[in-house]
């Protein structure tokens, strides 16, 4: 479930910028560009603390081009908390069917040689071939799979 869990801003506050899961894409969530020696911990701190919005120029000096356009789409809600939600359903409510397809592309992400990309598409491994092998009643084929 971890895999599948993005945090949705609010104010900030708690919110670890390299290391929790924060930001809108399909991977990682977590921001691209290296942190170096970089002293910001918490996500608040990207906020103006006069607008209450994304202070602009310190995201964009701060991040890579690619996660600055990310993190400044997000919508910052002063005055609320941060909350969890399931990054891959398109009302963020998990569900059975998305966390498996979460936990299947993971799996087989790890079974790939480094530097090589994965998906649902890598098709079955060697021990699903034989699961639906075995001779016996397919109910017992379906409950192991």
């Amino acid at each position: 479930m971890k895999n599948g869990m993005i945090w949705r801003v609010g104010d900030g506050v708690g919110l670890n910028i390299w290391s929790d899961p924060w930001i809108v894409r399909d991977f990682t969530r977590r921001p691209i560009t290296p942190r170096a020696h970089n002293i910001l911990v918490e996500v608040a701190e990207l906020v103006h603390p006069y607008t209450g919005q994304w202070d602009e120029h310190l995201v964009q000096d701060l991040f890579w081009k690619e996660d600055a356009d990310l993190i400044l789409a997000i919508p910052v809600h002063q005055g609320r908390d941060d909350t969890i939600a399931w990054h891959f359903d398109k009302h963020k409510i998990f569900n059975v069917k998305s966390a498996y397809k979460v936990a299947h592309e993971a799996l087989m992400r790890s079974r790939l040689p480094s530097g090589q990309q994965g998906g649902s598409n890598t098709g079955p491994s060697g021990l699903w071939k034989v699961v639906w092998k075995l001779k016996c009643p397919n109910k017992i084929k379906h409950f192991l799979w």
